[in-house]
């Protein structure tokens, strides 16, 4: 029977075997025979292989991990680093997301050495469609120089900085609660699947004032001012259902909200979330008519007479609806009449 002792190489002919405590030694097996193992180099898999490094350092702190992973495991401390810094930093959340975009291993541990808020953000953007490589996402983590403000902020260059600042905030924004609002929504409509009855209260306490912001914040990126631009028909029909979703007085009757959540919301916040496509032709006209409507109900009487008052008061001037100077939850939308000569 071979002894312990002559499993290890004679002095000065290499590294001195590292023999673990034999109390770990199956839990180690474990680990060792994943990597024995391994075939692919997905994103899924590297996160696997995170966490069950991650399960043996527990076992083998400082310097004995590192002689450890590279005697049974092949791997070098800095690639095993790789490895859990992924399992430590980011979410569940996140690594889900990390795993529906495919992001590469190498590109995914790069990332995970940013800080909390610049993951969040780095990870909207790939959500987006942005492409990073290591190099890139290098970059981003240590931040570029500061650009000096020019003397003259002006001009068309200056207005340009100005919108894409803006256009940057308000989209990181609203997919920050867009997201939140998709999961609250799922569980719901899964629960609808499984043929339990869902009160509307539910689902408006979970999304109803996120929605409210979401709506305003897309309002803001995508409705035109201008009569000539238009809105691309699918986010024309988010924005619809967006903005019903932060009123729900408007929601659709008992009968009909099960199949509003599963056909028309869930399609619709996975469109901006993840892109699946949607029918764009099927709008919120379809199910419960337009943005005027309640529970199936037509715009009463009363309200019909009070705003054919206000157009026969003032027949030569338009409505216009004034966005807020910020978009900060709880902020009025102004109603303004305007004089039809003053109106380009």
């Amino acid at each position: 029977m071979q002894t312990e002792q002559n499993t290890k190489p004679e002095k000065g002919k290499g590294p001195a075997w590292f023999v673990a405590p034999e109390e770990h030694r199956p839990r180690l097996a474990v680990v060792s025979g994943f990597f024995a193992s391994l075939s692919r180099r997905d994103t899924a898999t590297a996160l696997e292989a995170g966490r069950h490094l991650a399960n043996a350092q527990e076992v083998l702190p400082g310097k004995s991990f590192g002689k450890w992973v590279k005697q049974e495991c092949g791997l070098t401390t800095r690639q095993a680093w790789n490895y859990t810094v992924c399992v430590r930093m980011y979410t569940a959340e996140q690594q889900e997301r990390l795993i529906e975009l495919a992001v590469k291993p190498t590109v995914m541990a790069t990332l995970a050495t940013a800080e909390a808020e610049k993951i969040v953000v780095l990870l909207d953007r790939m959500e987006a469609g942005e492409r990073f490589t290591v190099g890139k996402l290098k970059n981003e983590i240590r931040g570029e120089a500061p650009v000096k403000s020019p003397a003259n902020p002006g001009g068309a260059a200056g207005l340009l900085r100005a919108a894409q600042a803006k256009f940057r905030a308000e989209t990181e924004a609203f997919n920050k609660i867009v997201r939140i609002v998709l999961k609250a929504v799922e569980k719901i409509a899964a629960d609808i699947d499984k043929g339990k009855s869902v009160p509307k209260t539910r689902l408006a306490d979970a999304v109803e004032r996120h929605c409210q912001k979401a709506g305003a914040l897309l309002s803001s990126v995508v409705e035109p001012v201008q009569a000539v631009a238009t809105t691309p028909a699918e986010w024309e029909q988010v924005r619809r259902i967006i903005s019903r979703l932060g009123d729900s007085p408007r929601w659709p009757s008992k009968g009909e909200f099960p199949a509003w959540v599963t056909e028309q919301v869930l399609p619709a916040l996975r469109f901006v979330v993840h892109g699946t496509p949607t029918a764009a032709a099927e709008t919120e006209a379809d199910v419960a008519g337009s943005d005027g409507e309640g529970e199936g109900e037509t715009l009463g009487d009363d309200a019909l007479d009070a705003l054919s008052t206000v157009v026969e008061a003032a027949p030569s001037r338009r409505l216009h609806l004034v966005a807020p100077p910020s978009l900060v939850p709880g902020d009025a939308v102004e109603l303004v009449i305007a004089d039809e000569a003053t109106i380009d």
